[in-house]
């Protein structure tokens, strides 16, 4: 079974406790109770145009994550790739 997680750029850094859904994105945990966006005492929502990038099941040679709007290099190639989803699947464009 494919472990489903995302991630989401905060403006300031990569946040990995996200939650997605049919009401939208949401940071769940630890958030500041003053913030206007917050639902609960637990959660934040996200922004519509904020771009929710989902984890691809992959590891790089370095065993690092690779998530949806990463770039990266395959072997000695000088091209540079990006991790998109298309289609039902991720692909290298």
């Amino acid at each position: 079974m494919k472990n489903v997680k995302f991630r989401i750029w905060n403006g300031h850094e990569m946040e990995y406790n996200v939650m997605a859904g049919f009401l939208g994105s949401f940071y769940v945990k630890g958030i500041d109770e003053n913030d206007c966006s917050s639902l609960s005492p637990f959660n934040t929502k996200y922004n519509e145009e904020t771009p929710l990038m989902q984890f691809t099941g992959v590891y790089s040679k370095d065993k690092k994550e690779l998530y949806e709007g990463d770039l990266f290099k395959i072997g000695a190639e000088p091209m540079v790739f990006e991790v998109k989803f298309q289609q039902g699947c991720f692909v290298a464009f």
